[in-house]
């Protein structure tokens, strides 16, 4: 199953960063900005998220991972992009106020 190999690939922090960081668009740029409210980096953010969705996973969203790669020619990198858009902080609907400012990583 795809979940196990992307746990088992992104579970490790320095996979996990790479990973992140290869993702086309401006995904791993606004990731590396929530992972930095976080106070960690992208790969241990990543790597933490996935650990979780791989506990928490509904039968739907495990059926739309498994499509999402499926229909992919990087499935493991595709797949960790399904799961971490599932994060709520990185769906872009509305800013999130916040008393506090993360440092903002600066675009590669």
């Amino acid at each position: 199953m795809i979940l196990r190999k992307i746990v088992h690939t992104c579970s490790n922090v320095h996979v996990a960063e790479a990973a992140v960081g290869s993702i086309e668009g401006d995904f791993a740029f606004h990731f590396a900005v929530e992972a930095a409210r976080q106070s960690m980096t992208s790969g241990e953010f990543a790597a933490q998220y996935v650990k979780q969705f791989a506990v928490m996973a509904s039968d739907e969203e495990l059926e739309c991972l498994a499509r999402t790669a499926r229909n992919s020619d990087q499935p493991i990198l595709a797949g960790l992009r399904y799961i971490l858009s599932r994060i709520d902080a990185l769906r872009y609907d509305e800013p999130e106020d916040t008393d506090e400012e993360a440092p903002i990583p600066q675009r590669a």
